[in-house]
């Protein structure tokens, strides 16, 4: 039997990509560990999106009362690794202070360059407004997906179903 990892060799392309992504911020709401109550997605556009792909607005509840936060998210479908070339078109601060928007997070299909890194922690350590600004390779995102098995079997299908029939096998071997 072939061994079906999840792998974003089953996504499609950037529109799926940037869908699945959608799918795993709305997702979130049924994640009691979260504490959000209501997610808000809004795709911003096709081409050049000027860094970003979508806005997020998460509402969420920390055990007195309700807030909100505003995510801009830039997703890339490189299949290697995101430089500052690749998201250098646009100034991030500005771009956040003139959406609102309380973070910034870049996920990527692939790897990010250290550059990148770098320059988000300093942008974190800076920021005299303490937005956030992140950044989730292709990996840390599989890892917050793995526990999302309606986004599995929607976008990976082919792993879906060697999972359906891997829990098939070991029941058949248990329970005989």
């Amino acid at each position: 039997m072939e061994v079906v990892p999840l792998s974003f060799d089953e996504i499609r392309g950037w529109e799926q990509f940037q869908e699945l992504v959608a799918a795993y911020f709305k997702a979130c709401q049924a994640d009691r560990e979260l504490n959000v109550t209501e997610v808000k997605t809004y795709v911003t556009g096709r081409g050049p999106d000027g860094g970003c792909d979508l806005e997020v607005t998460l509402r969420l509840m920390d055990g007195l009362d309700g807030f909100t936060r505003k995510w801009i998210v830039q997703c890339k479908f490189h299949s290697g690794t995101v430089g500052l070339g690749d998201i250098a078109s646009v100034s991030i601060p500005t771009l956040m202070h003139s959406l609102g928007a309380d973070g910034y997070l870049l996920v990527c299909k692939g790897g990010v360059s250290s550059k990148v890194t770098d320059q988000f922690k300093a942008l974190n350590e800076a920021c005299p407004f303490k937005r956030s600004y992140c950044c989730w390779t292709g990996d840390q995102f599989l890892d917050r997906i793995k526990f999302k098995p309606e986004l599995i079997k929607s976008y990976f299908p082919r792993h879906h179903q060697f999972t359906l029939e891997q829990e098939a096998r070991i029941k058949s071997i248990t329970n005989p």
